[in-house]
């Protein structure tokens, strides 16, 4: 039987739809042999590599991370029966600025269903073992930073960037989008925002 990792990389909060989410899934869950755990390491790279390290350390087949203000409103697992190497999921941000403040990343969900992709956010990722295990992802989680000191590409970009490197594929499955949440849920806000313009 495969084994999975449900970690959420934390800074001591987690929402409790999350909570109470991961603990439905380990207790419904019969396909896999499921262990939860956290962690609050600091900063997010550094914790996305420790996550990583246990993992590799304890055995486990995958690897589900899921941030602490993200709920997926479906069961990742059953992607592990189509053996992906790196699988995300569309993923609303807000941007408080912007005229449209609310964006996707990838992109908007649609019925499209699974798509291979550059890039994925990290709000909920699940990982194969064998991509860790390659030797050109050594630290797969990596911030770097321009000559200005600034930050020109997040740890899960360039993670997306380095696993393709490597000769891995990374997916989405666009019509499984996250709930991510701020001060409200941005799925609703989002689909509200839609509906407005439609009528306009």
């Amino acid at each position: 039987m495969k084994s999975v990792q449900i970690i959420t990389p934390t800074r001591a909060d987690i929402r409790m739809e999350l909570a109470q989410f991961r603990e439905y899934l380990a207790a419904r869950e019969r396909r896999y042999r499921i262990q939860l755990g956290y962690s609050d390491a600091q900063p997010i790279a550094n914790n996305r590599n420790r996550i990583v390290r246990k993992m590799l350390a304890d055995g486990a087949d995958y690897l589900l991370m899921i941030d602490s203000d993200t709920v997926p409103m479906f069961n990742p697992l059953d992607y592990i029966e189509r053996d992906l190497d790196v699988l995300g999921f569309p993923y609303p941000t807000w941007r408080a600025n912007d005229e449209n403040p609310i964006h996707w990343f990838p992109s908007p969900p649609s019925d499209v269903g699974l798509i291979e992709v550059e890039e994925v956010g990290g709000g909920c990722l699940l990982i194969a073992r064998r991509v860790f295990e390659h030797t050109m992802m050594q630290g797969p989680f990596l911030d770097f930073w321009d000559e200005e000191g600034l930050r020109a590409e997040p740890e899960d970009l360039s993670f997306c960037r380095r696993v393709r490197e490597a000769g891995f594929r990374v997916w989405c499955a666009m019509d499984r989008p996250l709930a991510h949440f701020k001060t409200v849920e941005l799925v609703t806000v989002w689909q509200y925002l839609e509906a407005q313009r439609c009528q306009s």
